[in-house]
């Protein structure tokens, strides 16, 4: 049975409003090395909301050079069984140097009580813009092509592109939130943005970890935004995978080392500089602001525990009418009588007599 089909256009006025300063700025900046620094394998395991593996995923990516540029390929595969559910997802792609999307090739693949549902959407950059052509098969065998402008898909970051750009926000730093153009469920422009968790301490087989948070946000018209948590280590290695509203988690078997890019490289000669705060009036400034703000923070403690002036004031009191040669053992002793657990010592017994 051949499948129906329809064209979809997608014009310049249909582009979601995003800020691109910083995005602009940051996907030219990077460089070949960069790309090299994060060319490692991500291998999770699936598990359910009762901690039960159902299922694996895998992301590799390779770097390579062809005519002067740049290429990144990205291989994704994903798949398990969720009540009684076979799923299997598959993810090739290749991009330029800033991410740009060349080409892109997402297979999916339900399969349930002897039938199954395939899809399989694939993106291709034109000199005009980009087009999608999405085929169903098993359910409806629909064909649907989806033309977009250049202004429509300005700074757009597709599947394969998002999780490259995820390690290098995180080995690089960025400024929160971070908005790129992205598609959303039904394919229709939207903005996606990308906001810093920070940072937080996982357990990974008993082990603890050191991770940065990074959430995606993919704005939706009319319907609910669409929501990612991943975390990673310092390298950019995926280590926590969810997304908000589903019962199935990714996480690692074990911590992977530590990716070091294999290289020879030359310890520059940094002369050291001479720095004098006082001279400088950002580094002065900043000083300024720290010092008030650590003065509102030790009013606003005094005012929420006035035990401590208290215990202060008597602390200066005993001290001046004792005058002991070795104030150190004194104070020990001294704050030794406000603990419950602790009998009152004899200097303070001695001095609560006189």
């Amino acid at each position: 049975m051949s499948a129906a089909e329809r064209q979809v256009l997608y014009g310049d006025s249909d582009a979601p409003k995003i800020s691109t300063k910083e995005t602009e700025h940051f996907l030219n900046s990077i460089t070949p090395e960069d790309l090299n620094n994060i060319a490692f394998d991500d291998s999770l395991l699936c598990y359910d909301a009762h901690g039960n593996t159902v299922g694996q995923y895998s992301c590799t990516l390779h770097i390579r050079s062809e005519g002067g540029n740049t290429l990144a390929a990205v291989h994704v595969l994903s798949e398990g069984t969720f009540e009684d559910m076979r799923s299997t997802i598959k993810l090739s792609a290749e991009l330029s140097l800033s991410l740009d999307t060349l080409t892109q090739v997402a297979e999916k693949r339900m399969e349930v009580d002897g039938g199954y549902y395939a899809k399989t959407t694939t993106v291709e950059r034109k000199p005009d813009g980009y087009e999608v052509t999405t085929e169903n098969e098993g359910r409806d065998n629909i064909k649907e092509i989806k033309k977009y402008s250049k202004v429509a898909l300005n700074f757009y970051v597709s599947e394969a592109a998002n999780l490259v750009l995820q390690r290098l926000l995180v080995k690089k730093g960025f400024s929160s939130p971070f908005e790129v153009c992205s598609l959303d469920l039904n394919g229709c422009p939207s903005r996606a943005l990308y906001i810093d968790l920070g940072e937080r301490h996982i357990h990974i087989n008993g082990e603890e970890v050191l991770v940065h948070g990074i959430q995606r946000v993919i704005d939706s018209k009319g319907a609910f935004p669409s929501t990612w948590q991943t975390y990673y280590i310092e390298d950019g290695h995926l280590i926590l995978r969810l997304q908000v509203g589903s019962p199935v988690t990714m996480r690692v078997e074990r911590v992977p080392q530590i990716f070091i890019q294999e290289a020879v490289l030359s310890v520059p000669q940094i002369p050291k500089a001479i720095l004098d705060w006082r001279d400088d009036m950002e580094l002065y400034s900043r000083f300024l602001d720290q010092k008030e703000a650590l003065k509102a923070d030790y009013v606003l403690y005094l005012r929420e525990h006035p035990l401590v002036k208290e215990m202060l004031s008597d602390f200066m009191g005993a001290l001046m009418l004792r005058k002991p040669e070795d104030t150190i053992h004194f104070a020990v002793e001294f704050f030794k009588s406000y603990s419950p657990a602790a009998n009152a010592t004899n200097t303070f017994l001695s001095s609560q007599a006189n």
